[in-house]
């Protein structure tokens, strides 16, 4: 490094000389002082730099040496971890307990009486009769759609009838219930009136042989039991 300031300082002389000289030796001298001093202060330059590696390197090899034990986190300082622990713990008692709800089936032995709070009159409880039934097939082209449930049915009572017009309708509240009342299952409409306190009869669907299915082509068949001949 004393080199080095011993050669800034000759450069130095070299261009405070050039500036006393004639006009063209003082610009060959002023061009030489600058290369000088650019390549003195580069060199000084890279002194520095390996001298600040040398050190910095030290002292990463010092601090090899020294073991770092790990703090414990301090989680009541930070509420945010609190509040996400909390959550989590809340969340998977939720999932728990929707299992455990899932797989219970509650059995009840006898039917509820829901009648007492129905508000339904009592008139309407004692005297109907209800009949459980399966829809028949209907005309249409979709005749068998939606046939496969059971429904129940009141007896037709209070009918009222428009002297002007003409039109009837019922009195009946509960003559509504017949057209969007569906069961999966016969039982499940016994247990409904049973609860309702409803005196009914079952209606059981009548079991029709389906017809065989045959192409058009089969009432032109060769075999002599099903050919008819027309004289």
């Amino acid at each position: 490094s004393n080199e080095a300031r011993i050669g800034v300082i000759i450069a130095g002389v070299f261009l405070i000389r050039s500036l006393f000289l004639e006009n063209g030796k003082s610009v060959v001298w002023m061009q030489f002082s600058f290369q000088v001093c650019f390549c003195l202060i580069f060199e000084l330059m890279c002194i520095f730099c390996r001298r600040c590696l040398s050190q910095s390197s030290v002292l990463f090899k010092e601090s090899k040496d020294v073991t770092i034990v790990p703090q414990p986190v301090q989680t009541a300082s930070v509420p945010g971890l609190l509040k996400n622990k909390h959550e989590s713990v809340i969340e998977k008692a939720a999932h728990d307990r929707k299992v455990m709800l899932r797989n219970t089936i509650i059995d009840v032995p006898e039917p509820l009486d829901v009648s007492v709070i129905s508000e339904i009159p009592e008139e309407h409880i004692t005297t109907r009769r209800v009949r459980i039934f399966k829809p028949s097939k209907n005309a249409m082209q979709s005749g068998t759609y939606n046939v496969q449930s059971w429904m129940i049915e009141f007896e037709n009572r209070e009918r009222w009838e428009n002297q002007l017009i003409g039109w009837g309708s019922s009195g009946d509240p509960l003559s509504n219930i017949d057209g969007w009342l569906r069961f999966t299952t016969k039982e499940d409409a016994i247990k409904f009136c049973e609860k309702n306190q409803w005196h009914y009869f079952i209606d059981e669907p009548e079991v029709t042989k389906r017809p065989i299915k045959k192409s058009y082509a089969a009432n032109f068949s060769w075999n002599k039991r099903t050919r008819v001949g027309s004289k």
